[in-house]
């Protein structure tokens, strides 16, 4: 495969074919890496390996030839779930190094994971889960536990795709399209959180197990939803330390040892609410500290060794 970036340009020339490959995954219909994931390619080198693209669902790719897969950007998984979990276990049978790990990704996928972690004393946002093929009345809902304006989003999803708001007293119409919803997925029902809003989402970002930095997420003015693709606003800051090591404790309930991990979340009353654990796919924010990368380069060397 040929050393390519965000571009598909040619990074290298000059590389020597002993050089152990790794796999940055991406999806057929964005194949290329992500201007962010492009820094990780000279680190890479400089730790002896070719970092290319491959996207998960290409047929045409001999996953064996890879010394490491690394999940980057296949964000479509969550609309092919069932031949994702095949992927990942043909991975499993071939022994391929997959980081994460493969137990953890399958933990991960389905967000019932935010109850284990409760169960284990992690404060998370309050949650209502409804199973597939189900029912739920939205109405119903707001009076038994006094939230007003309610988020509705699939249990596995990705980017907040099919994730949306009901405000007060507009549960008719919204009632059509969360039944629709529960007809494809499992869906879970949270109150709106004011704090996205008025601080901003918090994303921790761990390399290797230890704490790298973190980005403050603020949603753009009349939006609830923090990601990039509704043009939130992006900012490195230093997080105060006793938060930080609510987020540290937070990732030290991963079923197992991780390579890389975001810890998403906002501040109530000095306390850290976990919204997502991302151990599957996330953006790691290297173009807003790219020293990350080398760290990143690093740690997949030791874990490799």
């Amino acid at each position: 495969p040929c050393i390519s970036g965000g571009d598909n340009t040619l990074l290298k020339v000059n590389i020597s074919y002993h050089m152990k490959t790794v796999a940055l995954v991406t999806f057929n219909a964005s194949p290329k890496l992500t201007p962010s994931d492009t820094l990780l390619i000279d680190p890479l080198i400089n730790q002896g390996y070719r970092g290319v693209s491959a996207p998960w669902d290409n047929p045409t790719i001999d996953w064996k030839q890879f010394d490491a897969i690394i999940l980057r950007s296949c964000w479509n998984y969550h609309q092919q779930s069932n031949e994702f979990l095949l992927w990942l276990s043909y991975l499993e049978s071939i022994h391929a190094s997959t980081f994460n790990s493969i137990n953890i990704i399958r933990w991960n996928m389905h967000k019932k994971y935010l109850e284990d972690l409760q169960h284990q004393g992690i404060p998370v946002i309050p949650t209502m889960w409804v199973k597939k093929g189900s029912s739920a009345n939205l109405r119903s809902i707001a009076l038994q536990t006094g939230w007003k304006d309610m988020v509705i989003k699939p249990c596995i999803g990705n980017a907040a795709s099919n994730v949306f708001l009901v405000k007060k007293n507009r549960y008719f119409l919204a009632q059509f399209r969360l039944q629709a919803l529960i007809h494809k997925t499992d869906i879970m029902i949270q109150p709106l959180m004011q704090g996205v809003m008025n601080e901003g989402e918090y994303s921790f970002i761990f390399i290797g197990g230890k704490y790298s930095h973190t980005i403050l997420k603020r949603p753009r003015k009349g939006e609830f939803r923090s990601n990039y693709q509704f043009q939130s606003k992006e900012t490195k800051i230093n997080p105060d330390k006793k938060i930080l090591l609510q987020a540290s404790e937070i990732l030290a309930k991963s079923p197992s040892p991780t390579l890389y991990a975001r810890v998403d979340g906002i501040v109530q009353k000095g306390t850290f609410v976990l919204m997502e654990l991302e151990l599957i796919e996330p953006h790691l924010f290297f173009d807003l500290y790219p020293p990350a990368a080398a760290t990143f380069a690093k740690a997949l060397k030791k874990r490799l060794q």
